[in-house]
């Protein structure tokens, strides 16, 4: 009874060369009536970053009941780092949001606390995005005005979590975050 409080079910028919793309940390379930072959894929947009953070926070705290904690972690990371890396090349006119920009940061700057359940043993390993992506997360939180990152979390926690949060002005964005879009040879 709690679940139906709380959720919706739909149903969809796929047939031969259909495919389905869904939300990060979307429940869903497949049911194959006869013989077939189906495969399944992650990918990230910075635009949904915000369900992809609650979706990796899950893998790590509830991963008895799920079924997605086994991807490959290090894949997950070192894609993001390198979302952030691009972060300040973004054109102006992409739009880009307080909580999907939050979300994004939290997993790069607090990168341990994402690593899966099944995958706890393992050591994160060192990348050369790693400390660029870090200095570009710091200081996109310092531009969001965020002096704590727990407070973060706590931020995220709070409201509708299915929303990417009010979009940031980009121009402003684009000017803090200047000395990182200059090229060193």
């Amino acid at each position: 009874e709690e679940v139906h409080e709380f959720w919706d079910a739909e149903v969809a028919y796929l047939g031969p060369g259909d495919f389905v793309i869904q939300p990060p940390g979307q429940v869903h379930g497949a049911y194959t009536p006869v013989e077939g072959l189906a495969t399944g894929a992650s990918f990230f947009n910075l635009a949904s970053m915000h369900l992809t953070e609650r979706a990796r926070y899950m893998d790590r705290k509830k991963a008895e009941f799920l079924t997605n904690q086994t991807h490959a972690y290090s894949y997950a990371l070192e894609t993001i780092r390198r979302i952030s890396i691009a972060v300040p090349h973004l054109s102006k006119r992409i739009p880009l949001y307080r909580r999907s920009l939050m979300s994004l940061c939290l997993m790069v700057i607090k990168c341990q606390d994402y690593v899966a359940a099944d995958a706890e043993q393992r050591k994160i390993q060192p990348s050369e995005t790693a400390s660029l992506a870090e200095e570009i997360c710091q200081s996109i939180v310092a531009f969001l005005g965020i002096k704590n990152l727990g407070s973060i979390s706590t931020t995220l926690f709070r409201d509708r979590q299915d929303v990417a949060g009010d979009a940031i002005d980009r121009y402003l964005l684009f000017r803090h975050l200047e000395r990182f879009r200059v090229l060193e040879y």
